[in-house]
């Protein structure tokens, strides 16, 4: 009789493995039900004790942000109805089970939601992996801003003048919107603030920013208006672009291209795509041609319905997979969670419809470009809402008004290049 009163007693289980934008926000969306049902609670595993703002990279990488007001504290953002935090790493999901054994022990669920994210995809591609700077996480971004600084470093001891040009020549990978700018961004820190702290060494002949692209247009996934807009902007920041052209090989001191010419460079930023975090599984799990999970219009996976994928994993539940925008993960966040209320009070779930927003692209301080509901906008006003937009996605006040001071007081000061 004790134990039947133990299982009635039991407390329903959700976990949220992964807290970036997907986890984060479902989190947020479920907080009201959780509010009204002490029945029900939650767990959240996450690699960090930070929830990260990781559309703010580029300019963590480029001195445009302090590191710090990239990244809230998921204790302080997430206060309440969370029984417990897993900071450690998800290694497997055991889905007969029904537990998701990370690197401290098993956590068992009763409805799970996988929102890993995403991992940088090399394609194979020979030194790839080992010797170039993705943007994924806040110590890439740090790593990368360290090693531009000390570039001009060395170049300063530098006699030879062909190694000075192979230590200024920076090459970015990939003109997907990441690509196009880390390298605009890069063109205003390397020209605008590391050139002039050293104009004595006359350093502006020799600096170069290349962007290297396989398909025959940059931003292939944007409006045909914005990308005229991106590459007219980069062309007018002397950002020499190559498209159709393929990498072959990456090497310590030059990258070679799948035509057979190379070009020297100490620095090569890889932003050529993404793949889904790796999950190992018990069972193996449907995916698309991308590597993504295919799920049910609701977003569970076709055979355990409590078992939930958001964000960068899934393929959105639809015909064609939904874009890997931040965006979109929260509109998969806030169906989710409305579906997982549903099923433990037993309703009707709903499928998941992605309703875009529109595309807002940064091109350096005071330039942007963007498509809005049908229009194009492009310049300051572009960048002010492109600025707000992303302010508004910040979890906190705090860190908004942080994040406000900062930038306003960036526009009148060059960028930081302290190393961290």
């Amino acid at each position: 009789m004790a134990n039947s009163n133990n299982k009635q007693n039991k407390k329903k289980r959700i976990v949220i493995a992964g807290a970036g934008f997907a986890g984060v926000y479902t989190y947020r969306y479920l907080h009201p039900f959780l509010h009204r049902h002490p029945e029900v609670e939650t767990h959240i595993i996450n690699k960090t004790n930070y929830f990260l703002f990781t559309p703010l990279l580029h300019e963590v990488a480029t001195g445009g942000v302090v590191p710090h007001h990239t990244i809230e504290p998921l204790r302080a953002i997430l206060p309440c109805c969370v029984a417990d935090f897993h900071f450690t790493s998800v290694e497997q999901l055991s889905l007969s089970a029904k537990e998701i054994i990370t690197a401290h022990g098993p956590v068992p669920y009763d409805y799970l939601v996988l929102s890993l994210g995403s991992t940088t995809h090399y394609y194979g591609i020979p030194g790839a992996t080992e010797r170039t700077f993705s943007l994924k996480t806040l110590n890439e971004a740090l790593r990368l801003k360290k090693h531009i600084v000390n570039s001009f470093e060395r170049a300063t001891k530098e006699k030879n003048p062909d190694r000075q040009r192979e230590l200024l020549t920076f090459v970015v990978v990939g003109g997907g919107a990441t690509g196009v700018e880390i390298a605009a961004e890069l063109q205003e820190f390397v020209h605008e603030t590391l050139n002039a702290l050293y104009a004595h060494n006359q350093f502006a002949d020799k600096i170069r920013i290349m962007l290297i692209h396989k398909l025959p247009e940059l931003l292939p996934q944007f409006p045909t208006s914005l990308r005229r807009i991106a590459s007219a902007t980069l062309a007018g920041k002397h950002i020499s672009v190559l498209c159709n052209t393929g990498v072959a090989a990456v090497q310590e001191d030059k990258i070679t291209l799948e035509n057979g010419n190379s070009i020297p460079t100490r620095t090569v930023i890889w932003a050529a795509g993404i793949i889904p975090t790796p999950l190992s599984t018990d069972v193996p799990l449907p995916k698309d041609e991308t590597g993504r999970i295919i799920t049910t219009p609701e977003l569970s996976l076709p055979d355990y319905p409590s078992v939930y994928v958001v964000g960068d994993m899934g393929n959105g539940g639809g015909k064609r997979p939904v874009p890997a925008l931040a965006q979109a993960a929260v509109q998969e966040a806030k169906t989710a969670a409305h579906n997982i209320a549903c099923a433990i009070q037993k309703k009707p779930l709903r499928p998941f419809v992605f309703r875009p927003k529109g595309d807002l692209l940064s091109l350096g301080r005071w330039n942007a470009a963007g498509v809005v509901r049908g229009v194009t906008i492009s310049g300051k006003f572009a960048w002010w809402l492109w600025r707000t937009v992303y302010l508004f996605k910040l979890i906190s006040w705090r860190k908004k008004i942080n994040v406000a001071v900062d930038w306003t007081l960036n526009i009148f000061s060059r960028r930081d290049i302290s190393e961290i």
